[in-house]
This record gives structure tokens, sequence and C-alpha cells, in this order.
């Protein structure tokens, strides 16, 4: 409230109305109400404050209080301390209006990243260190495809001279630890070997092998049923018969490897600390057991 007097022509102004000289009480009546109620929100704004500030020292001490009793019950048990596995990691990433696709069946690993416009179908693995990133373009990959350990899928976008070239990993194929797939495709149970570098419009046809450590320049196509190497890569020999079954047994062996890292991570941090707990103790059983046979003896 803002209120305020003047002396004009005999007549006092209070709150902008015009009151008479004998309006004395009524005017010192408004002022103090005024006062009063401006006092009131003063007041309720530093009791707000206050509070406030109250309660983030008590969230804070209440905090501190739990990683203390935390601590200490990790010291009390020992060997038995059950700790909670905490990770800011994102393994399936939104970038911006791009956003992943996982079918079903799908194992991302821990510490790999699914990043953007990127599609995975059934029943394939992205293993640990792994990254697939479709910022300025498009991934598809099939079902069944195995991405081995720190193994890298790009894109090219408009930026590039020879214009933009998305990735496709069609079903059953397989890249090796550290690889690196960059704006190509991988028909049908191909197989880039580790360490291999495939660049943009290369095209690895269904059950062509990349040779460990080769490079294929860009804009190269690979024939079905061979082995090409080098750097860069050329034409070695056709596969065998018992190579191809033999790499489509591996990527089997695999499919059945993802499922068995896939079911030991879905276990919560209680689960795995008391499967733990149960095989110390059976451990101890058993040595104590072995102990009580040789006395005997």
């Amino acid at each position: 409230f803002f209120f305020w007097s003047r002396r004009e022509r005999g007549t006092w102004q209070v709150g902008g109305e015009e009151r008479g000289r004998d309006s004395y009480g009524a005017y010192f009546r408004c002022v103090l109400l005024g006062r009063a109620r401006s006092t009131v929100w003063d007041g309720a704004g530093a009791v707000r404050s206050r509070m406030q500030g109250l309660f983030r020292t008590l969230g804070r001490a209440i905090r501190e209080t739990g990683l203390a009793l935390e601590r200490s019950g990790r010291v009390l048990e020992g060997n038995y301390a059950f700790k909670e596995e905490l990770s800011r990691h994102r393994r399936v990433m939104v970038l911006q209006d791009k956003k992943p696709h996982i079918g079903p069946d799908v194992f991302v690993a821990p510490s790999a990243s699914v990043i953007g416009n990127v599609k995975i179908g059934k029943a394939s693995s992205v293993w640990y260190g792994a990254c697939l990133r479709g910022d300025v373009n498009t991934i598809s990959v099939g079902s069944g495809v195995s991405i081995g350990d720190n193994a890298v899928v790009h894109v090219s976008g408009g930026n590039q001279k020879d214009g933009e070239a998305p990735t496709v990993i069609r079903d059953g194929a397989s890249v090796g630890n550290g690889a690196i797939i960059h704006g190509c495709t991988l028909e049908a149970n191909s197989t880039v070997e580790m360490g291999a570098i495939v660049f943009d419009r290369a095209v690895i046809e269904e059950g062509a092998v990349v040779g460990a450590g080769s490079m294929v320049p860009a804009g190269t196509r690979i024939p079905s049923g061979e082995l090409w190497a080098g750097v860069p890569a050329r034409f070695v020999r056709k596969l065998t018969p018992e190579e191809r079954a033999a790499s489509s047994a591996a990527a089997e062996s695999t499919a059945q490897l993802a499922r068995e890292h896939s079911a030991e991570h879905e276990k919560s941090s209680y689960e795995r600390y008391v499967e733990e707990t149960e095989d110390e103790y059976l451990n101890r059983e058993l040595e104590g057991n072995k102990g009580a046979s040789a006395f005997f003896r």
C-alpha cells in the first residue's frame, strides 16, 4: 500500500481521496493499516527464506548422515558388505529429435553407446565400449548382428564432398573388436574382423570377410564369399564351405554369449551381492570340511 498526504485548500488527501480536516483519525488509521500489512508481507518473506535455508541444511545433514552410516555399515560387514553400483553413463541416448529404436532381446553392454538415429533389430549385441553414433545420418542394424568391443559405427552427413552415406549392417553380420565402420554397407552374414576399417559407400557382400587390420577404401565392393585383406584391402582367396559354416557357428555362439551377459547385467546389485555371499559361504564350508577330514585322518 502506498499512502501519502498533503495540505491543499483546507483538505487532506489520503490515498488519493480527499478528506476534511476532521479526518485526521481516519488518515492515521489508513497509514497504520498499510504499514501493518506491509510488515506482515515482509515478515512472511523472511520466514519463507529462513525455512528454505533450514530445509537445505537439514537435507544436507540427513544425506551426510546416510553416507556416514553407509561407510560404517560396510566397515562392520567386512567382506560381506553390499555395494550399490551407480553409473551416469547412458547406453541409449536421444539426440535432439533423433531417437534410437532397439528391438527385443538386444544386448547393449553397460559401457556401450547407442546415440541418435540408430535402429537395431532383434537378438543383436553391442559389446563393451562400442559406439553407434547416428547424428548426421542413419544407422540400420539388422537381426542377429554382433558389434564387437570398442568398435565404432558412424555415418557421413552432407558436409562430405561425395555426399551423404548412411550405414547399413544386415542380418547376421559381424563387426570385430576395434573395427571402424563408416557410412558403408555390410550385407547379410558378412564379417569385418578386428581392427579393420571400412570407408564410405563400400559394400561388403553376403558372406564376404575383411581381414583383421585391413583398410577398405571408399566405394570398394567386395564380392560374396571372398576374403580381402591388406592396406588397402585386396582379394586374397575364395572362402571354403567349411570357413563359411564356421562363421555361422561363431555368430550363433556370440548370440548365446550375449544372452548370458544380458541376463547377468539384468540382475540387481542386491541379487549379485546375495550370490557372491552364498558362494563365499559355500567355499568356506568346503574348506572347513576338508580341514575336518584331514584332522580325523
